[in-house]
């Protein structure tokens, strides 16, 4: 078995790295064999040099030719190395892969939850809103509070019928004007 040095771009690196990208792409132009070793450093092209990083990966399998590959090509399907040289098992990727789905599923619980607490929130602000400009209405002089500004007809604070309108004023939907803005509607 041979150990052959290759250059490697750095998005290609990340992707075996990874473990996503599992087949090399390369020029025959040296004596590749199935359980070779692919010494693969990063190089960026645009600042002509190489980073530092490097991983290896074994060699499984050598599609060499046919009508998938243009003449003098061949395509590798590689394998992650661990430190003591021998090819990463799948298990080691399923590891990672069902703790990141435990961490999905647990992020998806908390935005669940946050969601839920923003509704509520949401719902008691409204609730505080209408009860400011109720209390605010009576401080006016309008009207007392369960009554109509406007008809003076009693206001049953548990029907959809009224609204909060400019000045903190209730009125019941029947009196409500064209154009006047609601700040809130009992609900």
């Amino acid at each position: 078995m041979t150990e052959h040095e290759l250059r490697c771009w750095p998005e290609h690196y990340a992707a075996v790295e990874g473990g996503r990208k599992t087949c090399e792409l390369r020029l025959n132009d040296r004596p590749y064999a199935v359980g070779d070793a692919l010494y693969l450093r990063e190089y960026e092209p645009l600042e002509s040099g190489y980073t530092g990083a490097a991983l290896r990966v074994r060699v499984t399998h050598i599609l060499n030719g046919g009508v998938w590959l243009s003449p003098g090509y061949i395509a590798m399907s590689i394998r992650l190395m661990g430190e003591d040289g021998g090819a990463r098992e799948q298990e080691d990727f399923r590891k990672v892969a069902d703790a990141q789905r435990a961490e999905l599923a647990e992020l998806r619980a908390s935005a669940t939850l946050a969601t839920d607490r923003c509704k509520a929130l949401e719902a008691q602000k409204r609730a505080l809103l209408a009860r400011i400009a109720q209390l605010e209405g009576v401080q006016d002089g309008d009207a007392p509070l369960g009554v109509c500004a406007r008809c003076a007809r009693p206001l049953d604070n548990l029907s959809p019928g009224i609204s909060i309108v400019a000045g903190g004023v209730s009125v019941c939907t029947s009196c409500l004007r064209p154009g006047e803005t609601e700040i809130a509607r009992a609900r």
